[in-house]
């Protein structure tokens, strides 16, 4: 994935000069569930990841490359937190209205929790 877009990954919005291929993260709700005896300590959120490109085809490699970086990750320390991350929801396919930027659009499920 990096080999596309370099450190071209933003949160929530792309700068208006941004160059592309490019990826926007959003999270889209993140909760904790409770158990009787309290927090289970796991909190679940929705990632909705952008692909945008100039093109139809790069805007397709780069959000099957995403999958591919996310598929497997199952218990695993990242960024200090124990995490794991199922592709589930949104996988949909669009376009400006003057066809000058297409985006893929795919949800991620994330369950993470600080690692001890």
């Amino acid at each position: 994935m990096t080999g596309l877009v370099a450190s071209r990954v933003y949160p929530l919005v792309a700068p208006q000069k941004a160059d592309y291929p490019n990826v926007i993260v959003h999270m889209i709700f993140e909760n904790e569930d409770m158990l009787l005896a309290g927090a289970s300590e796991f909190a679940e959120a929705r990632v909705s990841i952008e692909c945008r490109a100039k093109d139809a085809t790069t805007a397709n490699t780069l959000a099957e490359r995403v999958k591919d970086a996310f598929r497997g990750i199952q218990e695993r320390t990242v960024s200090g937190c124990i995490a794991s991350i199922r592709k589930e929801g949104t996988d949909v396919s669009d376009f400006t209205d003057d066809a000058s930027v297409f985006r893929r659009i795919l949800d991620f499920y994330v369950w993470w929790r600080k690692a001890a």
